[in-house]
């Protein structure tokens, strides 16, 4: 059984330790790999050089902006603590290198959110003036700037990504610190932060590690009025693994949270993840560990009515395990990636608006010499140059096993 806690946890140690090629020239073909699945066209966009000369590792879904996929990367070139990088037509670039160590941050885990003049937000993990990761701007020329460096106390550590509202403040969550210690690691259940536009933060909760949830590990979702969604991996109810199995909470703009789910493990999953993602009908879609089978879920929660409902039960084969943060297409399609199981090392997914689940490609990572496709793909996937198509990347695989970028056609 995959444990999600456990890959989040990795964070700090991560065992995902590729010649940098032309965009056009890389194409690798997948056959889906259930009987309900149809022919699609998967190809590798690039693959990071074993060097680290490009950066290594991504760990987090891409943001396109009508021109270019922007991503992040664990490990950079040299000595750097991972870099900012851009994929276009012309190949890949880095935009930014971060400092080992430096007070501009280091090992951005999390993607990137893009702003209305088109400037890139993140976090780090590590790194910033008390080591204990930052937020930061980054121009599409690759001006980097930090905006505020996480002490580990109050304000939370260990960043997850960042959203932003009309008005260019940024909103994140924190897995560590804050005030309560009765989360399993010891340093605190973590927070929800503001950074307004004046570079004023202020933490809008802090979470116990009891009903209300602990150490959220994904960032949140904004709906139209201002509410924040997101989830813990822990808290709620704390018969469950003695430090609860998670929830799925709102932030509203008043500032009062309120559980809309507690996961009690068996049938319902636990130790939620990755980030939400809501329509506009009020159902938010996420996903879990555990399950029917213990290889994750996929679930749909109406904020109204909090009736919870699982969508699929994954089984590692041929469907995959540990599934990560779903996109959602304008039909209400559900796409995703699991980061393992499958035929080998991770899928993508469809779950369509009938139930009807699909595998669309199946990574052979090193197993296949002919393509290296890539394994443990992470993050959610994304819109890209091609309306018909998909964009994610893979932690690991490609000729070095430091990952990849690929696009998968879909609708």
């Amino acid at each position: 059984m995959t444990s999600i806690k456990a890959t989040c946890t990795a964070r700090t140690n991560s065992w995902r330790t590729l010649a940098a090629l032309m965009l056009a020239t890389l194409l690798v073909a997948g056959v889906a790999a259930t009987p309900t699945a149809q022919a699609q066209t998967y190809r590798v966009l690039y693959r990071f050089p074993t060097s680290n000369a490009k950066g290594g590792e991504p760990e987090a879904g891409l943001t396109w902006d009508g021109d270019a996929l922007y991503g992040t990367t664990v490990f950079g070139p040299g000595m750097s603590a991972g870099t900012v990088f851009k994929i276009n037509g012309s190949g890949e670039s880095v935009l930014y290198s971060f400092q080992a160590n430096g007070s501009d941050g280091g090992m951005p885990w999390s993607g990137l959110t893009r702003d209305a003049a088109g400037n890139l937000y993140g976090t780090t993990y590590s790194g910033g003036t008390y080591s204990r990761g930052t937020v930061f701007k980054i121009t599409t020329a690759g001006v980097e700037t930090p905006l505020y460096s996480f002490t580990g106390g109050v304000d939370g550590w260990s960043p997850s990504g960042v959203v932003l509202d009309a008005a260019g403040n940024i909103y994140g969550t924190t897995a560590s610190g804050g005030t309560s210690g009765n989360c399993s690691n010891d340093e605190g259940c973590g927070v929800i932060f503001k950074l307004d536009t004046a570079g004023v933060f202020s933490v809008l909760h802090t979470f116990t590690g009891g009903a209300d949830g602990g150490n959220p590990w994904s960032g949140l979702t904004r709906d139209a009025a201002g509410n924040l969604y997101g989830v813990t991996a822990e808290g709620g109810d704390l018969t469950c693994l003695a430090l609860g199995c998670g929830t799925v909470f709102k932030l509203d703009t008043a500032g009062e949270l309120t559980v809309l789910y507690t996961f009690e493990m068996v049938a319902d999953g636990y130790a939620p993840h990755a980030g939400l993602v809501l329509d506009s009908a009020g159902n938010l879609y996420g996903t879990a560990s555990g399950g029917a089978y213990w290889y994750g879920i996929i679930f749909e929660l109406n904020i109204q009515s909090g009736q919870f409902t699982v969508l699929h039960d994954f089984n590692e084969s041929p469907d995959g395990s540990g599934p990560n943060s779903l996109f959602r297409d304008a039909a209400g399609n559900l796409y995703g990636t699991a980061e393992s199981g499958g035929l080998y090392y991770g899928t993508v997914f469809e779950l369509n608006t009938a139930g009807t689940f699909t595998v669309l490609h199946s990574f052979a990572g090193e197993n296949d010499q002919n393509s290296w496709d890539g394994s443990g793909p992470v993050g959610s996937l994304t819109r890209g140059p091609k309306p018909n198509a998909l964009y994610g990347v893979t932690s690991g695989g490609g000729r070095g096993n430091k990952g990849t970028v690929y696009e998968i056609t879909v609708k």
